[in-house]
């Protein structure tokens, strides 16, 4: 064993999702979709498409930009960069500043100084609980709209819907669930596998990498609970262990936890089972590991990759030419420890963060990096070893109750 006062008011009220996890980054968004109805004026086009424009309405992290227009308001201008108003977000879903109808003048999100009925918010921060085909869960056990598969792996999207009323003095409500509209205004969320980060029930953030066919966590992970927010707490271990993390500052953001293997697989012993990892995520088996050594064998223009990472539970030891060093981060782990030896080819930014015996201590801090499969080996399960002194990857096994890294693989 390898020891994240004005002309006119309006209120809207949104439901939105946003896809995969976080809080959505401005960028993550398409156009906006669909039509509201005001009162007085008629409809109000979210569709850029439909106009022959590029236009919709896009909620980043700090601000919201983009328009919306109707052929009596003119444009809706969400975004007034340069100006002393425009439309803002909190992040954490509480929107406030003005909108500009080129026609209606000044929209206002925040009247809160006056009436507080007027702010405008996001119903929900947007930290995704559930994320699998046919429902969408946000961590308030709200369900929302059914997410639709793009590019297994890559990008997903998930359209949200806008409900609720808008109110301007000219124009008066605009009813965003009107049951004679053709579609309700909507707009679409993007998750990419590279670029957009995951959350675990906790909230912690984890960048994502995509290789090969696979989208990987970029980062071990650091939850304290199990996706359903049942605590993690060392049930079946031999020697009870909770996860551990070594005690010393940076940790948190850089090492994760050290899980033991029943922990890792809270409590179930299938092969590519959730786990610990986030809805929608999943502990990589010993053949998606293998999956993964692979196709680095190949890209690299190794040869016999099939022969040298073979699909068997015979086959141990180090493997492969190079495909170790490049999935090894390429410092050394908080600065403890020797040269990992690694180029970081790929992203996957793997950690030499040691692992935890059955005795409670800690081993091998900055010079091997384990991480669990969800795979058994007899009594034992497998796992991936990164060696600061070997080129290639340890394919080995051990006993359940040791404490090693996980790292999550996308289902």
């Amino acid at each position: 064993m390898k020891m994240f006062n004005t002309r006119s008011k309006l209120i809207i009220i949104f439901v939105m999702v946003f896809a995969l996890a976080h809080f959505v980054a401005a960028g993550d968004i398409g156009n906006s979709y669909g039509y509201a109805w005001m009162e007085k004026l008629g409809w109000i086009s979210f569709n850029g498409g439909g106009a022959g424009v590029d236009y919709g309405i896009t909620v980043g992290e700090a601000a919201l930009s983009g328009y919306a227009w109707s052929e009596k308001t003119g444009w809706i201008n969400f975004d007034d960069s340069g100006s002393y108003y425009g439309v803002t977000n909190d992040g954490t879903g509480n929107l406030s500043g003005y909108a500009w109808s080129e026609k209606l003048g000044y929209i206002s999100f925040d009247d809160s100084g006056a009436n507080n009925y007027y702010q405008v918010t996001l119903i929900d921060s947007g930290i995704v609980k559930e994320y699998k085909p046919g429902t969408i869960t946000l961590r308030t056990g709200t369900t929302l709209r059914t997410g639709t598969t793009l590019s297994p792996g890559q990008s997903e999207v998930v359209r949200s819907y806008f409900s609720g009323y808008a109110w301007s003095e000219l124009g008066g409500y605009i009813n965003m669930d009107d049951p004679e509209a053709l579609y309700k205004p909507s707009t679409e969320y993007y998750f990419v596998c590279g670029t957009n980060n995951i959350y675990d029930i906790d909230g912690n953030s984890y960048p994502t990498v995509q290789i090969g066919d696979q989208c990987w966590m970029a980062q071990n992970l650091m939850v304290s609970r199990n996706a359903d927010g049942s605590a993690v707490n060392g049930t079946g271990d031999t020697d009870t262990t909770p996860p551990v993390a070594y005690s010393d500052g940076n940790w948190e953001a850089v090492e994760g936890y050290l899980y033991n293997w029943q922990d890792a697989m809270n409590g179930s012993t299938a092969q590519s089972a959730q786990g610990i990892c986030p809805d929608g995520w999943h502990v990589p088996s010993h053949d998606e590991w293998t999956d993964l050594e692979r196709y680095i064998c190949n890209a690299e223009g190794n040869a016999d990759c099939d022969t040298v990472f073979p699909k068997d539970t015979t086959t141990t030891g180090y493997l492969g030419t190079n495909e170790g060093t490049e999935l090894k981060a390429d410092a050394p782990v908080n600065g403890i420890g020797t040269d990992p030896n690694g180029d970081d080819g790929y992203g996957f930014a793997g950690l030499l963060s040691g692992n935890h015996n059955f005795n409670g201590s800690f081993n091998n801090r900055g010079t091997y990096g384990d991480f669990w499969s969800s795979s058994e080996n007899g009594s034992d399960a497998w796992y991936r070893s990164l060696d600061s002194s070997n080129a290639g990857v340890d394919r080995v096994s051990a006993g359940k109750g040791y404490g090693l890294s996980v790292r999550c693989l996308k289902d």
